[in-house]
């Protein structure tokens, strides 16, 4: 992010109170613009702030909350230090989720906030400052990145991905359906289909459960061991009954207890099709490219998908607990009750064993299965 103006912290303030309150025509957006502060400045103004003259305003505010600038709806940003858009009214989510959202414009993180999505701050443009990683770093190290729709926002992304996780970040970059940013996207449609596109496309526990599902039906008719005469989705059926919120989707919920009652994907309800379809069209290519690389590291016979099945609910279960673990976390740390909080803590406890347990189990393994998966995607001819 680059500033356009220095401007003295005394005189920062001089254009607040010049700014008329902005009125956003989406409803489901104007609680959020009135939050933010955003204002429309007048036709002209004093010399450090006339490139915002007759612009929409959004005030920027340091993670205290205290004013240091002004980003217009050009992007371009009057402010003297380096700052996350938004971390102000974000930080206390982030600590509570465990992770953030990280757009590129102010009003994608409007966006995201009116989604319910409060764990998001802005970058203010498509680089990332090594003061902004600083101030990340604070909160989190998990981070989702919803990049800009042009060529240009993409490549920067990418950047940004490659240098976070040099610093020990644990980043990804989604990309919402037609290149969309999240703006104009909720602008486009309804803030509960809005959160549903959120959630399939970006939130990792949803991806690693969509993975695990596509992995059963690909592989629905495996056998654990010679002995044992049924298939290993029957098996993994029966141990999700003692957890009735796993896997947390309904609908995936659905699909594994068909499999596991011996129903071909065939005679799914309609519904159920689509997903199956999708599956069967993208990804059985790709895993049986990745159970070949995986048979290399077995030792014994050879269980056609038994180890990606395994891995991916694994990494599912890793993901899941690790948000539940931060959620735990923040919890007993404001907790002002003794006895919640001793609860909370027991709970952690809990589900700190149950992670490490789940962590050491994916270390085992020797390998890298990202990577292979990667790989076996790439190995995959393009589309006739």
């Amino acid at each position: 992010m680059k500033n356009a103006k220095q401007i003295p912290a005394d005189k920062m303030s001089e254009l607040f109170p010049l700014l008329t309150p902005y009125v956003v025509e989406n409803p489901e957006l104007s609680d959020t613009y009135l939050d933010f502060e955003v204002g429309v400045a007048p036709a002209t103004l004093p010399g450090p702030f006339e490139s915002l003259a007759g612009k929409i305003v959004f005030p920027v505010r340091d993670e205290l909350g205290v004013l240091c600038g002004y980003a217009g709806n050009t992007r371009e940003l009057l402010c003297g230090s380096e700052v996350l858009f938004g971390l102000h009214k974000a930080k206390a989510t982030i600590l509570e989720k465990g992770e953030a959202f990280v757009v590129e414009d102010c009003k994608d993180v409007l966006a995201m906030h009116a989604a319910g999505y409060t764990n998001t701050v802005g970058l203010c443009g498509t680089t990332i400052t090594p003061a902004q990683i600083a101030l990340l770093k604070k909160y989190t190290i998990y981070v989702k990145l919803l990049p800009g729709s042009n060529d240009k926002g993409i490549a920067g992304a990418e950047v940004i991905n490659e240098t976070l996780k040099e610093e020990g970040f644990k980043s990804l970059i989604f990309n919402l359906p037609e290149g969309a940013v999240p703006d104009t996207f909720f602008r486009t449609v309804d803030r509960k289909y809005f959160r549903e596109i959120i959630e399939q496309f970006i939130h990792l526990v949803c991806l690693q459960e969509r993975l695990f599902i596509a992995s059963c039906i690909c592989f629905r008719d495996m056998i654990v061991e010679e002995d044992r005469e049924f298939p290993y989705i029957s098996y993994l059926y029966a141990g999700m009954k003692v957890d009735e919120t796993l896997p947390e989707s309904s609908v995936n919920r659905e699909i594994i207890r068909l499999l596991a009652e011996m129903i071909s994907p065939e005679d799914f309800p309609p519904e159920l099709m689509k997903e199956v379809e999708h599956v069967e069209k993208k990804l059985l290519a790709p895993f049986t490219v990745l159970d070949k690389l995986l048979s290399k590291h077995e030792k014994g016979r050879h269980v056609p998908g038994y180890h990606i099945v395994n891995i991916l609910l694994y990494q599912y279960l890793e993901n899941r607990l690790k948000f539940i673990v931060s959620k735990l976390s923040y919890q007993v740390k404001h907790a002002e009750d003794p006895k919640i909080r001793k609860s909370l803590e027991e709970l952690l406890e809990d589900y700190t064993i149950d992670l490490r347990f789940i962590s050491e189990a994916l270390e085992d393994v020797g390998f890298s299965f990202p990577d292979l998966l990667v790989n076996a995607f790439c190995s995959m001819e393009p589309e006739k």
